[in-house]
C-alpha cells in the first residue's frame, strides 16, 4: 500500500494494527452487546472468509448473498471454540462498522494531497486545512485520522464493486476465478493465505455433501433408506467423500458397494 493510488502487498512485515481493537477498545457497555473487542487473529478471520466468498461468487454488486453472516460465525466457532461472537449482534456491527470507515476512507484517498504517510503504519497524512474540509464533508471521519488502516486493500476485494484492486472490473471476460482467486493469493500474508485455503477447502466439501444424494439417487440399485445412511458415512469422512466425488460415474457404484459392506448395510 503507498500513497492516494498506490499499493503495497501486505507481508509478514507489515504492522497490522487492528481496526475494531482500536476503535472499541475495552468500552465495553452492558446496554450494547454488540460492543466487544476482538483480538487480532478473531479480526483477521471475517476478512479472510469474506474474500473466499467474494472469490467464490457469494457477493454481487448489491452486497453479499443471505447466509455470509452465518458462514463466518461458524468458522469462527471452528477457529476459536469458546469464543462467544455471534452473528448478531458482534459480526453484523463489526461488518458494519468496516463498511463506514472504508466509504470515509475511499472518499478521503480520493483528494489531491491525502494518502498514507511514510512510515508505514497505514495512517492518513494531509495537513491540518485538508482535514479540517474532510470532516466537514463526513462527521463520520473526525476520530479516523491518527488510527492505522492496514485492511483497506482487504475492504476494496470485500465492500468495492470492482472485486478487487488487481483486477478489471468486468472480471470474468478477462480471467477465470482460479487465476482471479491466484491474484488475491499474491497480496496475502503467508498465515492469512494458509486460512484462505484451509477456508477454501472446507467449502468444497460443502458443496460437495449438498451433492453426495444426488449422485447417490444415479445408483439404482441402492433402496432409499441406505442412500440416507450413505449420505451420512461418507460426508462424515472427508477421506471418503473425496474419493466418492472424484471417481468416474462408472465406478461409483462399486465404491459404494464397497462401504455398504465394510459398514454392515446389506
Amino acid at each position: 500500500m503507498s500513497h492516494s493510488n498506490g499499493f503495497i502487498p501486505l507481508g509478514p512485515s507489515a504492522q497490522r494494527t487492528p481496526v475494531g481493537s482500536q476503535s472499541q477498545g475495552n468500552n465495553y457497555r452492558n446496554c450494547d452487546r454488540s460492543r466487544r473487542s476482538w483480538s487480532d487473529r478473531e479480526e483477521e478471520s471475517p476478512i479472510v472468509v469474506m474474500k473466499e466468498l467474494v472469490a467464490t461468487g457469494w457477493k454481487s454488486d448489491n452486497g453479499f448473498r443471505s447466509g455470509y453472516l452465518k458462514k463466518i460465525e461458524d468458522w469462527l466457532h471452528k477457529e476459536f471454540p469458546t469464543t462467544d461472537l455471534q452473528e448478531t449482534p458482534h459480526i453484523q456491527s463489526k461488518i458494519t462498522t468496516w463498511k463506514k470507515f472504508y466509504y470515509s476512507l475511499s472518499k478521503m484517498l480520493e483528494r489531491s494531497g491525502v494518502g498514507y504517510n511514510d512510515n508505514g503504519d497505514f495512517k492518513i497524512s494531509c495537513t491540518d486545512d485538508q482535514w479540517d474540509q474532510i470532516v466537514k464533508q463526513d462527521t463520520h471521519a473526525h476520530r479516523m485520522r491518527n488510527k492505522s488502516w492496514s485492511y483497506l486493500e482487504d475492504w476494496k476485494v470485500i465492500f468495492g464493486k470492482d472485486r478487487a484492486t488487481c483486477a478489471p472490473a468486468n472480471i470474468k471476460d478477462v480471467m477465470t476465478v482460479m487465476a482471479y482467486s491466484s491474484c488475491l493469493e499474491s497480496f496475502m500474508p503467508k498465515p492469512t493465505l494458509a486460512l484462505s485455503k484451509r477456508i477454501g477447502y472446507e467449502m468444497d466439501l460443502g458443496k460437495a455433501r449438498q451433492n453426495v444424494f444426488n449422485e447417490l439417487d444415479n445408483i439404482l440399485a441402492l433402496f432409499e433408506d441406505q442412500r440416507y445412511d450413505l449420505c451420512d458415512i461418507i460426508g462424515k469422512d472427508n477421506s471418503r467423500l473425496e474419493i466418492f466425488m472424484g471417481l468416474p460415474e462408472a465406478s461409483k457404484s462399486g465404491y459404494v458397494k464397497r462401504i455398504i459392506k465394510k459398514e454392515g448395510l446389506i
